[in-house]
Formats: structure tokens, C-alpha cells, sequence
């Protein structure tokens, strides 16, 4: 999510169509998973959980001493069936015990402690938040798509308002220490246009929130996808980078494109859960 102003030497304004064609390729195809739901949302997702954790392996350990991305990517599968498969958490279960025995007693990791550590971390970061899309599609047989579409619209929304309002308005800095050019005008755009959006199209698909629900839940996605980008940038700012990869021109890698939705999806998928 992109709530900050670019300074004068900023090349964010002169890629801007290249975020906005990518954004144009993507958001068809993950609307059509969406629609398709069952294996081939599963396939979705995945394919970016071990894009995600492959970005999320070299953030932790840049110079590959640890080693274990290998371990933890062959845990990402089998995290996502926690999601798509009832009555599959034993097994998942079982696999977390042994990927933490292979790390603690396999020769070769020069910290197996650190190693487990990193390894576990980067399951729940990755593929545990973005299998909440799949609960999302599965939570209520008649609208289970457009809820999907909805959360997924809200964070997109908000990014593009937090992106555009940061640009045009940005003075005050909201987290400086971890993303210097992230802004509280920008913040406060994304919000307001998240909340206008989530009320509108409430009632244009009939989800059935009303307009306080829907405001509720479009603010608490604008909060907890801020919190998502911020983490995001925390990593990147440890590890010395500027993107988590490449792998998508003008937003960089699947970290980049989906740190806001990775925070902001399990928020409101338990809303939904808990509250309604």
C-alpha cells in the first residue's frame, strides 16, 4: 500500500503506467480464480505463497547462511491444504514437527536455531495470511465471490487513493523510521475513498453489510493493510533493500504487490467470522 509523496528525484511518477498495466493484467486474473474458486484459486495461491516466501527467504538471509529456504518452501503447499482440505491440520501439524527436527539435526545450517526460526516466521507471514483469501471464497456459497471481490477491491482502492493522495498532498511523514516517504495525508486519503468505495459497492452487490458494517470493515482493512506495507518495508529496510523482487515491473515483487492484501484479507475474513 502506498501512502507516501515521491520528492522531486522520485521515480515513481515516470513508472506510474507501467504499475497501472501490470495492475490491469493481474487484477483479471485473479478475479477469474476468484470466480473459478476451488483448485484453481488454490493454484493462485500457491503459486504467489512461493513467490512470496522465496522473496521473503532472501529478505531474512541475503547472504544464504542459513539456508533453509528450501525446507520452509516445501511447507508452503501443505500450509495452503490447511485451508483448501477439512480436517487437515493434523498432518500440518506433523510436517512443522519434522521441518523443525530436519533443521535442528540436519548437518549443514550454520544456526539451525535461527534457521528454524526464519523458516517458521516466513509460513505464518506468507502462505498462512494469503490462504485467508481461499476462507474468503469459502465462507458463504451464494457470495462468497464478490465478499472476495470486495475485500480484494477495498485494499486496491486504498492503495491506489493512499498512492495518488500521497503524491499530490504529502507533508507529514507517518512512519519515518521505517518508511521515510509513507505519509498521514496519504493514509487519510486511501481511508476516505476505501470507506466511499466499501459503502458503495455494499450496496451495489447486495452483500448484505449495511452502510455502518461496510464502513467498519473498509476502515479496518485501510488500517491493517497499512500495518502489512509498513512490515513489509520494515523487512526491506533490515535487509538492505529497496523491493522484495522483480518479478512484477513498477511494483517489484509479489512482497511489493501483496503486503496491504496479506494483512488486510484475515482482518476481514474474521470480521465476517466473528462479528456478522
Amino acid at each position: 500500500m502506498d501512502s507516501e509523496r515521491p520528492g522531486p528525484k522520485d521515480g515513481r511518477f515516470n513508472t506510474l503506467g507501467v504499475r497501472v498495466a501490470v495492475a490491469a493484467a493481474g487484477i483479471p486474473l485473479m478475479a477469474g480464480a476468484a470466480w473459478l474458486g476451488g483448485w484453481w484459486l488454490f493454484a493462485l495461491v500457491l503459486s504467489l505463497s512461493l513467490l512470496g516466501y522465496r522473496e521473503f527467504a532472501r529478505l531474512a538471509d541475503p547472504d544464504g547462511r542459513l539456508a533453509p529456504w528450501l525446507w520452509g518452501t516445501a511447507g508452503v503447499p501443505l500450509v495452503i491444504l490447511f485451508f483448501q482440505l477439512p480436517g487437515f491440520p493434523p498432518a500440518l501439524a506433523a510436517l512443522w514437527l519434522l521441518m523443525l527436527l530436519s533443521l535442528c539435526l540436519v548437518p549443514g545450517f550454520r544456526d539451525p536455531v535461527k534457521a528454524a526460526s526464519m523458516s517458521f516466521l516466513g509460513l505464518a507471514y506468507v502462505p498462512f495470511l494469503l490462504g485467508h483469501i481461499i476462507l474468503i471464497r469459502g465462507c458463504d456459497p451464494a457470495k462468497g465471490f464478490w465478499l472476495l471481490m470486495w475485500t480484494m477491491a477495498l485494499v486496491w482502492i486504498c492503495d491506489t487513493g493512499a498512492y495518488v493522495t500521497g503524491m499530490l498532498f504529502g507533508k507529514h511523514k507517518l512512519a519515518p523510521s521505517v518508511s521515510p516517504n509513507k505519509t498521514i495525508e496519504g493514509l487519510l486519503g486511501g481511508a476516505v475513498v476505501t470507506v466511499a468505495a466499501g459503502v458503495g459497492l455494499d450496496a451495489w452487490w447486495r452483500l448484505g453489510f449495511g452502510p455502518w458494517q461496510a464502513m467498519v470493515v473498509a476502515l479496518l482493512a485501510t488500517v491493517s493493510g497499512t500495518l502489512g506495507d509498513l512490515v513489509e518495508s520494515k523487512l526491506k529496510r533490515a535487509a538492505g533493500a529497496k523491493d522484495s523482487g522483480s518479478l512484477l515491473p513498477g511494483h517489484g515483487g509479489v512482497l511489493d504487490r501483496f503486503d496491504s492484501m496479506m494483512f488486510a484479507v484475515p482482518v476481514v475474513y474474521w470480521y465476517i467470522k466473528i462479528v456478522l
